[in-house]
């Protein structure tokens, strides 16, 4: 019971990465760029690929906020690594930009594929409660 209370939460993690990716590319195309929507963009395009590696390569820290850091790093060193392939490539910004978009969804399309088909070790990864973030010894970092 506990493991599939577990792979629903993790499930969940997936659709919310899902709905921000529709919201996010729906205001840049039908709505006015703001700021907001530049953040947003940009926070996709650096967890999506960490949370996606994260999930590969079973990632495991202690709290929310050790896996936040981790995805942001891997998010970070998985864009400018596919940008490095770019400039080595001679890519214009338009073919980066749809290499770095269908490259970050066939690395979710594999993490969520992964998931549902590995065994149950180590899913609590995605479990921690939201407000363990927000700690006092937490604060300096955030």
């Amino acid at each position: 019971m506990n493991s599939i209370l577990l792979r629903r939460n993790l499930i969940i993690t997936y659709i919310l990465f899902f709905v921000w990716f529709l919201v996010v590319f729906a205001a840049i195309k039908y709505f006015t760029l703001t700021s907001f929507t530049i953040a947003l963009t940009f926070l996709l395009l650096v967890f999506l690929p960490g949370f996606s590696l994260g999930r590969i390569f079973r990632i495991s820290a202690e709290s929310i906020l050790d896996r936040l850091i981790f995805y942001l790093t891997l998010g970070l060193i998985f864009n400018l690594f596919l940008c490095l392939l770019g400039i080595l490539f001679g890519l214009t910004i338009n073919s980066l930009e749809f290499f770095i978009i269908v490259t970050q969804g066939i690395l979710f399309i594999v993490s969520l594929m992964l998931d549902l088909t590995r065994p149950d070790q180590n899913l609590g990864q995605c479990s921690g409660k939201f407000k363990d973030i927000f700690k006092r010894q937490n604060l300096i970092y955030l």
